[in-house]
C-alpha cells in the first residue's frame, strides 16, 4: 500500500513539474513575443508622439495600407511598462510589402496610428500602381486602376444628394504611386444615394447627425456604364445590401 502511494506521489510530482515547465516556457514565450522594440516619443507632431524604432524616428502621418506582421510592442519611456498585460495593448506592426521599413502601424487596443520614417516623403503623384478603398481593401489590377482614374478625372455639374446612412453609402479611395506600399492621396469618394452613384470631392459630403449616420453632400453623378458595371462587380467597392434593393432593375448586381 505504501509503495503504491509513493508511486502515485512520484507520478504526481512529475506531472506538476511538466505543467510548471510548460507554464514557464509559455510565459517566457509571451514575454519575448510582446517585448518592447520601440519607444513612443519625439517627432514633429505637437499633439501625437512619434515612435523611435531601432534608432530611427518615425512621425505620425495618415496613409492607407495593408497590415504586415507583428514585430513587438512600443513603450512610453525607457522604463517601459510594469506588466505583460500592459504591453499587450501597445502592438507594433510592419506594413505589407514595405521592404525598407519606411512605415509602421501602432495599435493600442482601441485605435491605431500610422507612422512614416523621418525624412521619407510618400509620393502623391506619378504612376498610379495601386488603389486603396477606405482602409478595407487594395487592388493592383490594371483595369481597376484605370476605372478609378476615370472616376477621379470626372468633371461637370455637381448635384446635391441625401442619404440616411452616409457611412454605409460612402467609399473613399486613395491612390498609391510608383510602387509605394501605402497611399496618401485621396482624390475623393464614391457615394450611392438617390438611386445614383456620385463622385464626391474631399470635404463635400458631411454627416447631418453623426449618431444616426444621416448625411448629405454634392457630387458628379456617374453615368458611364462601364464605371457603373465596375463598381457593382468589383470587390474593392462593396455596395451595402440595403442600397442594392433600391437600385433600378437594369443595374441590379447579378
Amino acid at each position: 500500500m505504501k509503495s503504491k502511494l509513493l508511486h502515485w506521489l512520484k507520478n504526481l510530482l512529475i506531472v506538476l513539474a511538466v505543467l510548471a515547465a510548460i507554464i514557464l516556457i509559455g510565459y517566457a514565450g509571451l514575454q519575448y513575443h510582446f517585448r518592447a522594440v520601440a519607444t513612443l516619443g519625439g517627432g514633429t507632431n505637437e499633439f501625437f508622439p512619434g515612435i523611435q524604432y531601432k534608432g530611427v524616428q518615425y512621425d505620425i502621418v495618415h496613409f492607407e495600407f495593408k497590415e504586415g506582421k507583428f514585430i513587438g510592442t512600443a513603450k512610453w519611456n525607457e522604463k517601459g511598462y510594469d506588466s505583460l498585460e500592459s504591453r499587450m495593448w501597445c502592438a507594433l506592426y510592419t506594413v505589407k510589402d514595405d521592404k525598407e521599413r519606411n512605415f509602421l502601424y501602432y495599435y493600442d487596443g482601441d485605435s491605431g496610428n500610422t507612422y512614416v520614417r523621418e525624412g521619407y516623403v510618400i509620393p502623391t503623384s506619378g504612376e498610379v500602381t495601386a488603389v486603396f478603398n477606405d482602409g478595407e481593401s487594395m487592388t493592383q489590377d490594371e483595369y481597376a486602376i484605370l476605372m478609378f482614374q476615370k472616376i477621379a478625372a470626372l468633371t461637370g455639374e455637381k448635384s446635391n444628394f441625401y442619404t440616411d446612412n452616409l457611412a454605409g453609402a460612402r467609399r473613399e479611395f486613395y491612390f498609391a504611386y510608383n510602387n509605394c506600399p501605402v497611399a496618401a492621396h485621396n482624390p475623393g469618394s464614391i457615394v450611392f444615394a438617390n438611386d445614383n452613384f456620385y463622385f464626391v470631392a474631399p470635404g463635400e459630403s458631411k454627416f447631418t447627425r453623426v449618431q444616426d449616420m444621416v448625411g448629405w453632400g454634392k457630387g458628379i453623378i456617374i453615368t458611364d456604364e462601364d464605371i457603373i458595371a465596375f463598381l457593382l462587380g468589383n470587390p474593392i467597392f462593396i455596395l451595402p445590401s440595403s442600397y442594392e434593393q433600391s437600385l433600378p432593375e437594369t443595374t441590379q448586381t447579378p
